[in-house]
């Protein structure tokens, strides 16, 4: 199954938005679930498949990751921490091979890119290979948050607040910028850490 052949027809789709409606990341979500159930469907009589807003903690069923938001920042927790929650994880339910992360707004929610950053570079959750796609939309003029080095800076700080918990599994990270309907800017970060212009 090639995930990024499913993110990069997802990602075609946003070609012509009309961006002075108001979307919000289900319909991202929607849309990648429609495409990627043919090849891995939402099954109700087998643990493998995929899981939609997949916990990485369960009580007494799956402990991997808790988190904590200390008022300022999510950052890991221990034994008083609660789940993340990823969009979609790909494989055994108990310990999927994929996770994937959406983000489709007017603004960037910057503590929550870096939550769901930490969740995908956690070396406590079993994934093999990770996904993000965050679409900024709706605006009139390219926005200065729309920098590789800011989102360097980003992902370097989900990294610092890990710690000794983040492990650099093969990840496909995209950030992408409409304008009136026209992809304006695409981020891309794969392996390095760094973001560059597609």
């Amino acid at each position: 199954m090639d995930i990024n052949l499913i993110i990069n027809l997802t990602i075609d789709q946003l070609v012509g938005m009309d961006s002075t409606n108001h979307y919000n990341e289900r319909y991202l979500h929607h849309y990648f679930s429609k495409l990627i159930q043919d090849y891995c469907p939402i099954s109700f009589s087998s643990d493998v498949g995929l899981h939609p807003e997949w916990a990485t903690f369960i009580k007494n069923e799956r402990e991997y990751a808790r988190y904590l938001f200390n008022g300022q920042h999510y950052i890991p927790a221990e034994e008083n921490g609660s789940a993340g929650f990823i969009d979609f994880a790909i494989g055994k339910a108990e310990r999927p091979d994929y996770a994937i992360e959406f983000k489709l707004s007017r603004k960037f929610n910057k503590e929550g890119i870096i939550f769901d950053y930490m969740k995908l570079f956690d070396k406590r959750s079993p994934f093999s290979e990770v996904f993000s796609v965050i679409v900024y939309y709706g605006h009139k003029s390219k926005s200065k948050l729309c920098n590789a080095d800011i989102w360097d800076k980003w992902i370097k700080e989900a990294q610092d607040r890990l710690s000794d918990l983040f492990v650099l599994r093969p990840y496909h990270f995209h950030v992408i910028e409409i304008i009136n309907g026209r992809i304006v800017k695409h981020l891309y970060s794969s392996d390095t850490l760094i973001f560059n212009k597609l």
